[in-house]
């Protein structure tokens, strides 16, 4: 149960394990403390006891609040548990039953949240230029010292995945670091010359009072960052 330490009332903790002995109402239970003796309890400060054993949480195999229950069988050499690489501030504020969703959520498709990022093969992002367009070698930025081992990181990182490779292309547009708020760099490409020969998507956006409102409807607002995100849509073989 969660009740005041003895440090003083406005510091709660979970105590117990106790044993409900009394049904009292439908939201309010009579429960034996064992020492501590016996209260009367209501049902937002009471969890259902889970025992751990060196750390590790041990429940019956016929517990059906826990979902399916995975035996590790020899042939298996290592299961990824992605939730227990979540951050444990960053559900704080739920309550326990609450957080089980989103965990189970990160477990059951454990191949989505990786670090490694994805593409997506709906569609193919192409290049049109206007017919002055002319390839141009742009002459290369200079990189502070200290940001060329990060510089050199990333790139062997968009080498090792597969987003960029070797060229000998007529065309070069040199590297722009961006430097961002937690102090790190991102690098980019400085487009500027191509961009000014690119002819643009007529799409239009989307307006948005319209998109406010219907988040306005909505109880529980889900974002999600995507892994390299400007490499997600492949490019045209014959654009890149």
């Amino acid at each position: 149960m969660l009740a005041p330490e003895s440090a003083g009332e406005l510091l709660n903790k979970w105590q117990g394990p106790g044993t409900v002995v009394k049904v009292m109402s439908q939201n309010s239970y009579l429960v034996d403390l064992g020492t501590n003796g016996t209260r009367h309890i209501h049902a937002n400060k009471m969890r259902h006891f889970v025992a751990h054993v060196n750390g590790c949480s041990v429940i019956y195999d016929k517990d059906a609040e826990f979902g399916s229950v995975l035996t590790p069988t020899p042939a298996v050499v290592s299961v990824v548990v992605r939730s227990a690489k979540l951050e444990s501030h960053k559900i704080a504020h739920l309550a326990l039953e609450q957080r089980r969703d989103p965990l189970r959520v990160l477990d059951d498709f454990a191949d989505q949240f990786v670090d490694s990022p994805g593409q997506c093969d709906a569609a193919v992002y192409r290049i049109q230029t206007t017919a002055d367009f002319v390839p141009r070698q742009m002459r290369p930025y200079r990189v502070l010292d200290a940001v060329k081992p990060k510089v050199d990181r990333q790139i062997q990182e968009l080498l090792d995945h597969g987003l960029i490779r070797p060229s000998d292309s007529p065309m070069a547009s040199p590297i722009v670091c961006v430097a961002k708020k937690d102090g790190g760099v991102r690098i980019a490409c400085g487009y500027r010359h191509l961009n000014s020969f690119t002819v643009g998507d007529a799409y239009p956006m989307p307006t948005i009072d319209e998109v406010l409102r219907n988040i306005g409807k909505g109880h529980l607002i889900s974002t999600f960052d995507a892994r390299f995100g400007y490499s997600q849509i492949p490019l045209a073989e014959e654009d890149r």
